[in-house]
């Protein structure tokens, strides 16, 4: 994982030369997980919306960016009287190539590779558990892309709506007693998907 993040460190800083301006920005959205089992629908139905922040450099052609995100979601499990909260956040450098289309709007695509991390807590129902929770967290790296279009409202703000999606490598479990029964909830999440809206200043 470390080499994964030098290389990319090293692609920045090799293309920073290149590019003109600083920009800094914010970004909400709404997120979905993949996760293994039946749990996908109600996580993403219970999503909570995905705050962000960003900054790097850009150009007329493309701009380089580290970027931050994060968002919580839950869900309940009726058979073992148990609810299930999982907070998600990835940190990715990323690179956006530009097509103009008009002369205050362009779309971008790009790739993104960095980190990511959950954690999972089970808050239990007292008549099936002594315990009142418990709690775990597993790391990975994450790559994916994202794509959009970009509204520039003047030289230094603009506007821009999109999507990305990520893969993790995101694996691991959290087992706990219910009922008197042995129960596992995996924290494999293979993907997640995230439409978003950002507004951005470049100095």
């Amino acid at each position: 994982m470390k080499k994964t993040l030098i290389a990319a460190a090293c692609i920045l800083s090799a293309q920073a030369s290149f590019a003109d301006d600083f920009f800094i920005g914010i970004d909400v959205g709404k997120s979905y997980m993949k996760v293994d089992g039946d749990r996908s629908n109600d996580l993403t139905k219970n999503s909570n919306l995905s705050p962000g922040i960003r900054a790097g450099l850009i150009n007329e052609d493309y701009r380089i960016y580290g970027s931050l995100i994060g968002h919580s979601t839950s869900y309940k499990d009726q058979g073992s009287k148990t609810d299930e909260e999982i907070v998600y956040g990835q940190m990715t450098a990323n690179v956006d190539f530009f097509l103009p289309v008009h002369k205050q709007v362009k779309l971008f695509a790009g790739p993104h590779l960095g980190i990511a991390s959950a954690s999972v807590t089970v808050d239990y129902d007292k008549s099936y558990n002594d315990s009142d929770s418990d709690s775990d967290s597993a790391s990975g790296v994450v790559y994916g892309g994202q794509f959009g279009a970009i509204f520039d409202v003047n030289k230094n703000v603009s506007i821009e709506t999109g999507y990305s999606h990520s893969f993790t490598s995101i694996d691991g479990d959290l087992e706990y007693k219910a009922d008197g029964k042995d129960v596992k909830t995996d924290i494999d999440i293979d993907q997640v998907g995230r439409v978003y809206f950002a507004a951005s200043y470049t100095f």
